[in-house]
């Protein structure tokens, strides 16, 4: 659905690597982290489940984009428009 077909194992790696990233770049510091915090985890996943949030302000923002997208892909993978399968479902 987001990459082009011609390229797909390229662009497949590099999505792949750019989701693993902020884990391998932020993992080391979060010991570093614990320590500040004088070993109190309960304020650590506070800490991390906040950071989560912006993430999340960002998906619902671009709700309607990803759902055209995937309706795209249904179009493009199974050649009827999405509203096709329940009509012959019914």
């Amino acid at each position: 659905m987001l990459v082009d077909r011609t390229y797909t194992a390229t662009q497949y790696a590099l999505l792949a690597s750019i989701g693993t990233a902020g884990r391998t770049l932020f993992a080391a510091s979060s010991g570093e982290l614990v320590d500040w915090l004088e070993g109190d985890w309960g304020t650590f996943f506070v800490i991390t489940t906040l950071m989560v949030i912006p993430s999340l302000v960002c998906l619902f923002a671009i709700r309607a984009k990803l759902r055209d997208m995937l309706a795209g892909a249904r179009v493009r993978l199974f050649g009827k428009e999405v509203g096709d399968a329940a009509e012959g479902a019914a």
